[in-house]
C-alpha cells in the first residue's frame, strides 16, 4: 500500500509538472535583477545596469538597493544618485530601470518573488548577472528553489561584462570622508562627470549638503558680517544696535473733581 501511494504522488508530481509546462507563456515576462548596497553608486555599478536595460529580451530591470546606512551613506542618498543618473542619461532604455529598497535583504527580495505566483507566473524569467570568476553555485540554488515553489518560472543567470570604474563601493566613501570631490567626480558615469552641474549634484548627494543647509549657511555669514547701516541681517531685516522699541507714552490720568 505505501509502495502504492508514492508511485500515485509520484505520477501526481509529474503530471503537475506537465501541466504547467504546458501552460507556460513563450511570451512570459522577462525581469533582470541587481541586488546590491551601491552607497554610493559609482559607474560601474550605473553602466551594469544599464547593460540589462540594453537587451531587447529584457521588459523591467530591478535596482534592489540594500537598506540601511554605511560609513554615513543613507539609503536615501543612494536611490536620488540613482534617479539623477537615470533622469540625466541620453539612453531611453533606461527607462526600463526601476529602484526598489527591500524591507530585508536584497537577496531575499529575489526569493520573495520567486515564490510570490502573483507577481510571477509560468513562462516568466527572472534574469540576474554572474561574473566571469563566480562558480554558478547561487544560480543552481535559485533553480532549484523556483522548480519547488513556482514551477514554470525560470531562473536564468547571464554573464555580464564587468564594468570598472577603478573604485570599489568602499573607496568611494571614503573619497566623501576625505572630502576629496575631485577624485570621487571621476568615478561618475560619463554624461554625469563630463558635466559641471550634474557632478556637483551628484557629489552634493552624496556628502549630505542640501540646498536649505546651504542658504542657511550664507545667512548666517550675512547676519554675523555687521554690514553697514545696521542691514547685517538677512534679507535686509534692520537690526541697529541702538534700542529701537518705541517707547510708549505714558498714560495720564487726570484727577476727577469732587
Amino acid at each position: 500500500v505505501a509502495k502504492e501511494n508514492i508511485l500515485r504522488r509520484f505520477d501526481s508530481i509529474i503530471t503537475e509538472a506537465i501541466e504547467t509546462v504546458n501552460e507556460a507563456d513563450p511570451n512570459g515576462k522577462r525581469v533582470a535583477f541587481v541586488p546590491g548596497a551601491f552607497k554610493p553608486p559609482h559607474a560601474g555599478h550605473y553602466l551594469g545596469a544599464r547593460s540589462f536595460a540594453e537587451m531587447e529580451d529584457i521588459d523591467e530591470v530591478r535596482v534592489l538597493i540594500s537598506p540601511g546606512t554605511r560609513d554615513g551613506i543613507t539609503v536615501n542618498q543612494s536611490k536620488r544618485i540613482w534617479e539623477l543618473y537615470i533622469k540625466n542619461d541620453p539612453d531611453k532604455s533606461v527607462e526600463k530601470i526601476s529602484l526598489i529598497v527591500p524591507p530585508a535583504s536584497p537577496v531575499r527580495y529575489v526569493y520573495d518573488m520567486i515564490e510570490d505566483k502573483k507577481q510571477f507566473k509560468p513562462g516568466d524569467s527572472l534574469v540576474l548577472g554572474q561574473g566571469e570568476k563566480e562558480s554558478g553555485a547561487a544560480a543552481e540554488r535559485l533553480a532549484s528553489f523556483a522548480e519547488r515553489k513556482n514551477p514554470g518560472v525560470n531562473v536564468e543567470y547571464v554573464k555580464t561584462k564587468m564594468y570598472a570604474s577603478g573604485v570599489s563601493g568602499t573607496q568611494m566613501r571614503e573619497l566623501v570622508l576625505a572630502n576629496n570631490e575631485k577624485e570621487f567626480k571621476k568615478h561618475l558615469p560619463d554624461f554625469i562627470r563630463k558635466n559641471d552641474d550634474l557632478a556637483d549634484q551628484a557629489w552634493t548627494i552624496a556628502t549630505g549638503v542640501n540646498e536649505l543647509q546651504m542658504i542657511d549657511d550664507v545667512i548666517d555669514e550675512m547676519a554675523g558680517a555687521h554690514a553697514v547701516g545696521g542691514y547685517g541681517a538677512p534679507l535686509g531685516i534692520y537690526t541697529s544696535s541702538k534700542d529701537s522699541k518705541r517707547k510708549k507714552k505714558k498714560k495720564t490720568t487726570k484727577s476727577k473733581r469732587r
